[in-house]
């Protein structure tokens, strides 16, 4: 059986106690079928489905909060992870929960609650209007010209040159250009991506534990501290109205220090009264990590081998 060996390497490299380490998995869609334009990016619920059974296998899976505390204290388990996922896309409901509650593995999805009623991210406008154009795509402005859009690979090559083109931008300036992209496509989009209101709800009562993402998922870095402010207390005070608790755990947008975040913003985040909050820097949770850096990562594979040998090396590293 697979889990066997992943499960004997994972007691080795992550032990329990004091000495105590977890892995925080991230995640963020679960798709109904396979992304012909990105086909290794998001897991389909096939896929998903498999990774939640082989990593409950193999690790004692914890609820983030209690992981935290346990491992304040010293009492963690060996083999600890946590499943998280961020931005609260409609499918981490429809598709990924009932993986998670098959498998009785509990999880933590940060919202961006600018989007929780009805809006969508603006990568996935990019991602959407060049999904649905075929023809030459130009724009000047954005220093993109005459870039194919045929097949694809075409496409694919166009939506990662214009998201690294926008991602750094000032949201206002991110706004308008994918407003324009928005409009030389011609695309509307019609379908809801993002959980309303009433299904963070639902999953709260259900267990899942809910944390704050900011609102409009900017990169924080390039805000400056009143609007950095803004975004994340307001995306506290947000999901607070909406589940009638405090909430403790905070998600920086894109997650790496120094380039998403730095030292102001995991001051703003301690300062209003968030518990602990992660990143996307790769790495282990240990004793010695800040409560307001805690590191994640989510090995790529498809191959699910490959995927837990990543996981157990990436440990090992951490």
């Amino acid at each position: 059986m697979i889990s066997f060996p992943f499960r004997v390497a994972a007691k080795y490299v992550m032990p329990g106690g004091t000495a105590g380490r977890f892995q925080i998995f991230i995640f963020h869609r679960v798709l109904d079928r396979p992304d012909v334009l990105f086909p290794d990016a998001e897991p389909d619920t096939y896929r998903f489905d498999r990774i939640v059974k082989a990593i409950s296998a193999v690790y004692n899976l914890l609820p983030l909060d209690d992981a935290v505390v346990r491992l304040q204290n010293g009492t963690l388990p060996d083999r600890a992870a946590c499943i998280t996922f961020d931005d609260g896309y409609l499918d981490n409901y429809l598709n990924a929960f009932p993986v998670l509650q098959k498998y009785k593995a509990p999880a933590t999805i940060f919202i961006a609650t600018g989007f929780m009623q009805g809006e969508i991210m603006w990568n996935d406008r990019i991602i959407e209007a060049v999904r649905s154009f075929t023809g030459v795509f130009e724009l000047p402005e954005l220093g993109i010209r005459k870039m194919d859009c045929s097949s694809i690979s075409c496409k694919r090559d166009v939506i990662h040159a214009l998201i690294g083109k926008v991602k750094y931008m000032s949201p206002e300036a991110r706004l308008g250009s994918v407003t324009d992209i928005e409009s030389l496509t011609g695309f509307v989009q019609k379908e809801r991506m993002m959980m309303c209101e009433e299904e963070i709800r639902a999953l709260r009562k259900k267990g899942v534990l809910i944390g704050a993402h900011t609102q409009s998922h900017p990169i924080l870095a390039a805000l400056d501290d009143a609007e950095s402010r803004r975004e994340i207390s307001g995306s506290k005070s947000d999901l607070e109205a909406v589940l009638g608790e405090s909430v403790t755990s905070f998600a920086y947008p894109n997650g790496r220090y120094g380039r998403d975040y730095d030292k102001r913003h995991t001051e703003i985040v301690e300062q209003l009264g968030f518990e602990f909050a992660v990143s996307t820097n790769q790495g282990i949770a240990a004793k010695d990590s800040s409560l307001y850096e805690l590191p994640r990562f989510t090995p790529w594979d498809v191959s699910l081998a490959k995927f837990m040998a990543r996981n157990i090396y990436m440990a090992m590293k951490g």
